[in-house]
């Protein structure tokens, strides 16, 4: 039910960068995490990004302190960085999902990767069969309402996502963008979505690079972009201007041996993976300007005029999702009266459930109340 529902996360808005990275379990232990509680609870939703890894939980018979313990016992990193985890619970949960498929808890407000990610994470949750009707419910509510959200409020005139505000920050820093050599590390959906904004300002030239070269070929395809191998990262270093990095990878790609001893113009590199694929050291290195996600300004604030639309839309979310949780309880009670009203003798039986028909009623006209 709703109300049972119980949120451990750790986001941008909780943690620095420093200390998230720690806390960010690899594939194996998010995998062994979600089965686990899977296997704990009536059901357990995990959602990581590079702002926020979250568990999203029903949690059954299981009391809270339970779910810690299994928590810590497969993330070590937990008890260490356990004050910077939020906590919340009930309709706080639904709420908190809600808004966080619409991207008001983004660093970009209103930036749409989320729900995609949202949406992703759902499918696959769905296929592995670890979410149970509570969690499954909600997340379908949060997506739909988050789709409302983006389509009805528009946070600006110019659409926020973390491309533009690279892009953004890059003209503002290293200059007009096709002036530029740049680079970018990686071929995932972030590089993507980066590397075709940044060919739409027509650099001087844009290389991808990734350790496999026929992904990094299928992106410089389409973005006419350069393709090479990130076992070149030094020498592509040498001649790059911007660096953009953003795999997959929990460690660091660019170190001090990586960098070029000889350059004569600024290195700009922006490190937009948590973990970080960039030493933080490099930063030290004359000639160098090393940003990290948490470093880039933030996104726009919502305007007031549609705070009001925002809050009614979560409000009759909220409502769907308390009218949801009430039906499936009278029907839990109505089949347990049934079930206590049944006899081997077919009189019988009929008397009891006759006798039943009227608060039966009574419970079913209170849910379309």
């Amino acid at each position: 039910m709703i109300e049972q529902l119980l949120y451990l996360g750790i986001t941008h808005k909780t943690a620095t960068i420093d200390v998230r990275e720690r806390a960010y379990p690899d594939n194996h232990q998010t995998e062994r995490l979600q089965s686990t509680l899977a296997n704990h609870t009536a059901g357990c939703f995990i959602l990581q990004t590079c702002g926020r890894f979250e568990i999203y939980l029903d949690p059954g018979n299981n009391n809270h302190d339970a779910i810690r313990r299994i928590i810590a016992d497969i993330l070590p990193a937990y008890a260490t960085s356990k004050q910077h985890w939020q906590v919340k619970a009930g309709p706080d949960v639904a709420t908190h999902l809600i808004r966080v498929a619409a991207g008001l808890e983004s660093q970009i407000v209103g930036e749409p990767q989320v729900l995609g990610q949202l949406k992703k994470t759902y499918t696959q949750a769905l296929q592995s069969r670890t979410l149970g009707p509570t969690l499954s419910t909600l997340i379908r509510h949060a997506i739909h309402a988050g789709k409302r959200i983006r389509h009805n409020m528009t946070v600006t005139n110019k659409p926020h996502t973390l491309a533009n505000l690279v892009s953004d920050h890059l003209t503002q820093h290293a200059g007009p963008i096709n002036d530029q050599h740049i680079l970018i590390v990686g071929c995932g959906n972030l590089a993507q979505n980066i590397a075709v904004t940044i060919a739409n300002h027509r650099p001087k030239q844009l290389t991808i690079t990734n350790r496999h070269l026929d992904r990094a070929t299928s992106l410089a395809n389409k973005t006419n972009a350069v393709a090479t191998t990130t076992d070149r990262l030094t020498n592509q270093l040498a001649s790059t201007d911007v660096a953009i990095v953003c795999t997959a990878a929990h460690h660091h790609i660019i170190t001090p041996r990586t960098i070029p001893t000889q350059g004569t113009n600024p290195l700009h590199i922006i490190d937009l993976a948590v973990p970080r694929n960039v030493d933080p050291s490099i930063a030290a290195i004359p000639g160098l300007n090393l940003t990290h996600l948490d470093q880039l300004p933030a996104g726009p604030t919502i305007r007031h005029q549609h705070r009001t639309d925002i809050d009614n839309i979560i409000t009759q979310t909220l409502d769907r999702l308390h009218q949801w949780s009430t039906s499936r309880r009278v029907a839990r009670t109505i089949n347990q009266w049934l079930t206590d009203a049944d006899h081997p003798d077919p009189t019988i039986r009929r008397q009891r459930r006759r006798l039943l028909h009227k608060p039966i009623m009574m419970l079913k006209k209170g849910i379309a109340a």
